[in-house]
């Protein structure tokens, strides 16, 4: 039943993919160096689904005319059609910026791309620790691996937002989303490597059952733990999955989560992007998984002329550094993106129940901001805020939309109509929520470097909490 549904589902949803802006420009600018091969081509493309499933859905579909063996990976692909071709190629493509895919949409696709290059990266720790080779095929059927989510998050995504919901306050699997969609994503997942022409390793791993294949079967163990790593790195359904993996790989449970552990942390420093918060970030890290490889000569860093993460690894290269320290860092770096602008951070309180201004910067000594008070309600916008890491802005033309949502001394006090409102969290601890305006325009630049700045700060404070082996982090920024 819920197979025919799925094939319903899809009948309606298959549309054009669009890739992910920085990966699109990296390519072109890849096409217009001298020195690059198709390989280097091949390496950014090989990590945006958007543009590799619409690659092997146009040129495997054509060899299944022909009754010839698919491509089975991007470089492949490639070879086959040459530079013109590819060229002609991307430039056409589409991409989130020249698409019309709303900003949550942007947002919650390019989490699950920092998922999917997480899976990437764990597949290739574990293929190699079985002393097998890492191949292209390899790459591609791990990539494609979350094919049913991607095509939910960007086409179907009020009911993806609910799944997204169901799964950080329940922690459910991918079968029991059947709830929501009527189907699983395995279900849709099998379908799509099928109906998209995926090479025979990408359609193995989407197989209902645990495959039979040692390849296709690790990389469903490393989507298991990527997948479960999303909610945290302390709970029963993650150890499952380790344990599950240490049998199979017949390999130590406590030394494949210090590997699994170490895989996490290189992929969230290589994504290339940087507005997404990694899953490494909710994990209370070992100091020996988390050793910064920078050189601090002086006793106070120099922070000028560098950019925003690199004045905090820098900054935590110092003992005395604290959270009060990384949270005024960043203040400081958002109130240099523009003048006259406002920046408010509420701290949560111990029961959880309010916020309440703890710093600011741009704020006269009369304004209300500054003794802020609100109480969390269960249908306020900010009580919805504070469930799991995300941002908002409010602008006039959605003013009206959010307006009821917010509490009225908030109103009173900030008295805006384009603000950004985010929670910062370190790990999965909720530390409160920021507040930032300005009285020049903002845009989706300054956005976008609001969010990635405050998840910077968030994996800062995590890391932080380790080192002082502080549990209660939140009240610790109030000395």
């Amino acid at each position: 039943m819920s197979d025919s549904m799925a094939k319903d589902w899809l009948s309606s949803h298959k549309r054009p993919l669009p890739a992910i802006d920085i990966l699109r420009q990296k390519a072109l600018s890849t096409l217009k160096r001298s020195t690059a091969s198709l390989s280097d081509l091949a390496d950014v493309i090989s990590l945006d689904p958007g543009m590799s499933i619409t690659l092997f859905e146009k040129m495997n579909a054509k060899r299944n005319d022909i009754k010839r063996p698919y491509i089975n990976s991007i470089h492949g692909l490639l070879g086959l059609m040459g530079i013109p071709a590819v060229t002609q190629f991307i430039e056409a493509f589409d991409s989130f910026e020249r698409s019309e895919v709303n900003s949550d949409i942007h947002q919650a696709y390019q989490q699950l791309v920092s998922r999917n290059f997480h899976l990437m990266r764990q597949s290739s720790v574990l293929i190699r620790l079985q002393g097998m080779d890492y191949t292209a095929e390899t790459q591609a059927a791990a990539l494609l691996y979350n094919v049913a989510e991607i095509y939910t998050c960007l086409f179907d995504f009020q009911r993806y937002q609910k799944y997204q919901q169901a799964s950080l306050l329940n922690k459910v699997t991918w079968e029991q989303v059947e709830s929501i969609f009527g189907f699983n994503f395995a279900e849709l997942g099998l379908l799509l490597s099928h109906e998209l022409h995926f090479p025979n390793l990408a359609c193995e791993s989407q197989q209902l059952s645990k495959s039979n294949y040692r390849t296709a079967r690790t990389i469903q163990i490393a989507a298991e733990i990527t997948q479960q790593a999303e909610a945290g790195w302390d709970h029963d359904a993650l150890m499952q999955s380790l344990n599950c993996g240490a049998e199979y790989f017949d390999y130590p449970v406590a030394n494949l989560r210090k590997k699994v552990f170490s895989a996490a942390l290189e992929a969230a420093v290589n994504f290339p992007i940087h507005d997404v918060f990694p899953a490494i970030a909710k994990a209370i890290l070992l100091p020996s998984v988390v050793k910064q490889k920078i050189e601090v000569k002086k006793k106070q860093p120099i922070l000028a002329n560098l950019s925003f993460a690199e004045k905090v690894k820098l900054l935590m290269e110092l003992p005395a550094t604290n959270p009060t320290a990384i949270i005024k860092l960043l203040i400081k770096e958002l109130a240099e993106e523009q003048r006259l602008c406002r920046i408010v951070f509420m701290l949560l309180s111990n029961d959880g129940n309010a916020l309440s201004t703890e710093m600011s910067q741009g704020l006269s000594s009369e304004s209300p901001l500054l003794k802020l008070q609100i109480k969390l309600t269960n249908d306020g916008l900010l009580k919805k805020l504070i469930v799991k890491p995300q941002s908002l802005w409010v602008k006039p033309e959605n003013f009206k939309q959010y307006e009821p949502l917010l509490p009225v001394n908030f109103k009173v006090s900030c008295k805006s109509q384009d603000f950004f409102l985010m929670s910062l969290f370190a790990g999965e601890d909720l530390i409160g929520i920021f507040f930032y305006d300005s009285n020049n325009s903002l845009d989706e630049g300054l956005y976008k470097t609001f969010k990635s700045n405050l998840l910077m700060t968030g994996m800062a404070l995590t890391f932080l909490s380790q080192r002082a082996n502080n549990p209660n982090l939140t009240r610790s920024i109030v000395n």
